[in-house]
């Protein structure tokens, strides 16, 4: 791995990788030229495809993932190895920006216990959830559409579970707040998961029926001090009080962590079924902040992505597709139908499934900033890489 050298000065933080710079429009989509930026409904959205289809007839699956405050879309989208997702799943993987900026800070509306299907940032959701599926050439199921987000994204994708059912068969929140939470109760748990199960069903109304077949997620890092940890379990016991409606407890076993897809992920997992279903994957990661678990590779949290761990993208989908019980389950790469008409015959591609290592950035970092960079502080990773060069002449 390439040196890094850490420079601690009275208010700034400098790292540098004696590297080229990546400047900030080369920064986001490493898979440029598979990512479209489009508008779908109200909302503008990061768009991949997956090279195949599910060759059962019930369409790709669509894996939405929301940013948190102070994150950015392209934050998710170039630091984390969705593009594998989308192609090992079949899936058209989907990141929206939240509409007008957020309601502050770019965050999600997930504040309180009052949430429509036809107005605010849930109602621009379902509306661009309508679109996806209306457009033909994306073939995206009605029964395979999942959501989950970060941070206040955790929180908007546990409202929309609790809210829209019908639409969502998957839900995962890493470092959400629980349902009916405001914007001052993120740093302690604030509701019980009775509380947050109230919510959830009244939100719901009359789609409740639909929670039979959902699945849902949460993740907490165990170094996270932003939103609560206690949260993670207090959105997978609601779900878990929810889906059990008047028949018995879900049960609960471990989980191997380790084995998940990331690099070198760590932690504690329980998975919680209902009869022989598995229904609900509660993660804690060691030594994770807030962050969205990215499990790309070695490397220090940026854009709240972090590189080490578990890749939650992958996760979340191998735990819905393999679990569903809206279409008959299916596994990564499994049965699809290519869609790529290339006749190319080499074969020197990378066929490892070792994860893929972010490439070394060379950028200035100011204490507090989002992870963004700007063009000053690119040019100052760039004077950083004339001294590595000179040094190593």
């Amino acid at each position: 791995m390439a040196s890094r050298t850490w420079i601690l000065g009275v208010s700034v933080l400098f790292l540098a990788s004696c590297t080229d710079p990546v400047a900030p429009d080369d920064l986001a989509f490493a898979d440029g030229d598979r990512w479209q930026r489009t508008t779908l409904g109200d909302i503008d959205a990061d768009v991949i495809v997956g090279d195949g289809t599910p060759s059962d007839g019930y369409g790709r699956p669509a894996l939405i993932i929301l940013h948190g405050c102070a994150q950015s879309a392209s934050d998710i989208v170039s630091r984390t190895n969705l593009a594998d997702v989308a192609d090992a799943f079949d899936a058209v993987v989907v990141v929206p920006s939240v509409p007008d900026g957020g309601v502050y800070a770019g965050c999600w509306d997930y504040y309180g216990s009052s949430h429509s299907r036809t107005s605010g940032h849930s109602g621009d959701l379902l509306d661009m959830v309508d679109a996806l599926l209306a457009d033909s050439s994306l073939d995206v199921g009605e029964d395979r559409v999942w959501i989950a987000g970060l941070s206040s994204g955790g929180g908007m994708a546990a409202v929309m579970g609790c809210l829209a059912p019908d639409y969502f068969s998957g839900v995962g929140i890493a470092a959400g707040p629980a349902p009916g939470t405001t914007a001052w109760q993120i740093s302690s748990v604030a509701v019980s998961a009775s509380t947050a199960r109230s919510t959830c069903t009244s939100l719901a109304g009359s789609n409740s029926g639909a929670f039979s077949t959902q699945l849902s997620s949460a993740v907490s890092g165990t170094s996270d001090y932003t939103v609560a940890q206690g949260y993670a379990e207090v959105n997978a016991d609601m779900f878990a009080l929810v889906y059990k409606g008047s028949g018995s407890a879900l049960t609960e076993s471990s989980v191997d962590v380790s084995a998940l897809e990331g690099y070198s992920p760590a932690g504690t997992g329980t998975v919680y079924s209902k009869g022989s279903d598995d229904r609900i994957l509660l993660i804690s990661a060691t030594g994770m902040g807030h962050a969205w678990p990215g499990g790309t590779g070695p490397g220090y949290t940026s854009g709240f992505v972090a590189p080490e761990g578990v890749d939650y993208a992958w996760t979340l989908a191998e735990f819905f597709a393999e679990n569903s019980l809206r279409t008959p389950p299916y596994s990564a790469d499994d049965g699809d139908t290519d869609t790529d008409t290339d006749t190319d015959t080499d074969t020197d591609t990378d066929t490892s499934t070792e994860p893929k290592p972010q490439p070394d950035i060379v950028r200035f970092v100011a204490m507090g900033d989002g992870g963004e960079g700007n063009e000053a502080q690119y040019a100052v990773g760039a004077a950083v890489r004339d001294v590595c060069a000179a040094k190593t002449d």
